[in-house]
């Protein structure tokens, strides 16, 4: 194995460990596995050696930082209802 493909090895096992505990523990973590995960993946030819751990990372890249944004929407609705309700009587 060269070099290369050691470093693109050990750059997919990070993002896949990024997206994992981006997904169930930090989600502000979110963009991160994302954003790398689409830097390696332009850098990985379409047979590299744990390509689908960089895709799986990346994925859940996503879906944490959907879930962040959905949790902070949630948190500034819930604050802005019981004003605007009281605001009404």
């Amino acid at each position: 194995m060269n070099t290369d493909s050691a470093q693109n090895s050990d750059k997919a096992v990070v993002i896949l460990v990024l997206g994992v505990v981006s997904l169930l523990i930090i989600q502000i973590l979110g963009p991160v596995p994302w954003i790398m995960g689409n830097r390696a993946l332009k850098s990985m030819g379409p047979d590299a050696p744990r390509r689908g751990f960089v895709v799986a990372g990346r994925i859940m890249g996503m879906i944490a930082t959907a879930f962040f944004v959905l949790t902070i929407i949630w948190f500034v609705l819930l604050l802005l209802i019981p004003g605007l309700v009281s605001g009404f009587s």
